[in-house]
């Protein structure tokens, strides 16, 4: 089952809310970290990798949507992605899958500090918080391990 697309959720949210004839509740949160798979699935099927430029570029126009529909920017967490190469799906992965998580995670800070300027939303770092558990396990209770494994 292929879940919906950004575009889509937000899409579907938006008409409830027409059909409903309210608008979004002023303390409505949203978070929206996606990305992942646009990278994942095409190294699975060993498809090129798209463009992150592009793929930042969709979330920060998912983001101004949803701000044009008045969800308030400060009510809304975009999360970035941890490097990518190392989760154990992508092993073995190619080369690039690091740089284009960091280059993707740029692009997106990028787009969404300058289309959201005038009250940013927020951006979660979670590629410095998973660099952190792999280098700290043990100050997440984890054990640390030299096999990678699917759970």
């Amino acid at each position: 089952i292929c879940p919906n697309s950004l575009d889509q959720q937000i899409n579907q949210y938006m008409m409830q809310l027409t059909e409903h004839h309210t608008f979004p509740d002023p303390n409505t949160r949203v978070f929206i970290w996606i990305g992942a798979t646009d990278f994942l699935s095409a190294n699975f099927f060993q498809r090129n990798l798209p463009d992150p430029e592009l793929v930042a570029s969709n979330i920060t126009t998912a983001v101004n949507n949803l701000i044009n529909h008045g969800i308030r920017p400060q009510n809304i967490y975009v999360l970035n992605l941890p490097d990518l190469s190392e989760i154990p799906m992508t092993h073995p992965c190619p080369k690039n899958l690091s740089e284009i998580t960091r280059t993707f995670n740029t692009k997106l800070a990028n787009f969404l500090n300058s289309s959201t300027s005038l009250l940013p939303v927020h951006l979660v770092n979670m590629y410095s918080f998973y660099q952190n558990m792999i280098e700290h396990p043990q100050e997440y209770d984890l054990n640390v391990k030299t096999t990678k494994t699917f759970i």
